[in-house]
C-alpha cells in the first residue's frame, strides 16, 4: 500500500513539471530537399545550429550528371572562404571571422536540368564548427532530390565556355556577378578587389548584366567589397586551384545600390539666376547687333 502511495505521488509530482526540451544539434540541408522542375529552378544550402552558435562550416556538394549550376549566389553567412564555391564546384570550406551564426544560408544554386528524369545533390565531409567548443556539432545533412520534366536549351553552354577558357588560363580570372535583392543584376556599380596580404588593388565597374570581371589574378586570398563605409558589403575568396576561371555572386542592399549611384545634379537657384541672366544678356547683345546692322544699311542707302 505504501509502494503504490509513493508511485501515485511521484506520478502527480511528474505530471506537474514541464517537459524538458532538449536542443537538437546543427543541421545542413538542401532546401527544397525535393519537387518535381522543369528546366530552371533553385535551392538554398542551409545552415542550423537549433541554437547553438557556430562559426565554421564546410561540405563537399555533388551534382547528379544531369543538373548543371547556371549561377551561384553567396548567402548571409558571411562565411570568409578557405575553398570557395564556383558553379563548376559548389563545394566549400569557410570561417566567419569575428562573428557567429544560429542560422543562415551559404549561397544559392540555380540550377539547370540537362537531362529528364531523376536528379539528385548530395553532401559528404560535412562539418558544422561549434563557437564554444570548437567541435563538430553537426548531427544530420539533408540531401536534395528532385524530378527533372525538361531540359533547359541553356544546359551546357556556359560550362563549356568555362572549361575552354580554364584551360588556356595560366592565371586566374574572377568574375562577380553583383546582384539586387531581387536577384536583378545592378550595372555601372563599382567593385574593388584587394589581395588580403597587401598590394595592388583592383577596381572594375559592373557591365550590363552585373558582372565585373578582373583578370590575371595571382593564386591568393582576396576581399571583394562593394560601397564605402557602413554600407560596405564584402566577400572574402580563395582564389586557387584547378578551376582558373571562378564565377559567382553577390548580393547587395538596396541602400548600398543607392549610394554608389550618382544623383542627378540641378544647378542651385543662384547658379540658375546667373545662366537665366546671362542667356538675357546675350539675346540683348545679338539683337543690338541686328539693329545697328540694319541701321548701317539705311546710313548707306
Amino acid at each position: 500500500m505504501r509502494k503504490i502511495w509513493i508511485f501515485t505521488v511521484l506520478v502527480c509530482f511528474l505530471s506537474l513539471v514541464p517537459p524538458v526540451a532538449f536542443a537538437a544539434d546543427a543541421t545542413m540541408s538542401i532546401v527544397p530537399d525535393k519537387g518535381i522542375y522543369t528546366d530552371t529552378f533553385k535551392v538554398n544550402l542551409e545552415l542550423d545550429g537549433n541554437g547553438k552558435l557556430f562559426n565554421a562550416a564546410q561540405a563537399t556538394v555533388s551534382l547528379s550528371p544531369n543538373l548543371e549550376v547556371e549561377d551561384l549566389t553567396i548567402g548571409n553567412c558571411n562565411l570568409s572562404f578557405l575553398s570557395t564555391p564556383d558553379i563548376t564546384n559548389p563545394s566549400f570550406r569557410g570561417v566567419i571571422l569575428g562573428d557567429t551564426s544560429q542560422k543562415c544560408y551559404v549561397y544559392t544554386l540555380t540550377l539547370l536540368a540537362k537531362a529528364k528524369g531523376e536528379a539528385t545533390i548530395k553532401l559528404s565531409n560535412t562539418s558544422v564548427i561549434e563557437y564554444k567548443s570548437a567541435s563538430n556539432i553537426l548531427t544530420s545533412s539533408q540531401n536534395g532530390a528532385f524530378t527533372l520534366t525538361a531540359v533547359s536549351p541553356k544546359a551546357g553552354m556556359k560550362t563549356e565556355s568555362v572549361a575552354s577558357e580554364s584551360a588556356a588560363l595560366q592565371d586566374y580570372s574572377l568574375v562577380i556577378k553583383i546582384l539586387s535583392r531581387e536577384d536583378k543584376p545592378v550595372q555601372t556599380i563599382n567593385v574593388n578587389l584587394t589581395p588580403s596580404l597587401g598590394g595592388k588593388s583592383f577596381s572594375q565597374n559592373t557591365s550590363t548584366d552585373g558582372e565585373a570581371i578582373f583578370q590575371k589574378l595571382t593564386p591568393g586570398v582576396y576581399i571583394a567589397s562593394v560601397g564605402k563605409g557602413e554600407d560596405d558589403q564584402k566577400m572574402i575568396i580563395n582564389v586557387d586551384g584547378k578551376n582558373h576561371f571562378l564565377t559567382l555572386s553577390m548580393r547587395i542592399s538596396d541602400e548600398n545600390i543607392k549610394s554608389q549611384k550618382t544623383p542627378l545634379e540641378f544647378p542651385s537657384f543662384s547658379h540658375a539666376r546667373s545662366l537665366i541672366l546671362l542667356a538675357v544678356a546675350l539675346t540683348l547683345l545679338a539683337f543690338g547687333f541686328v539693329i545697328v546692322k540694319k541701321h548701317n544699311a539705311v546710313k548707306h542707302l
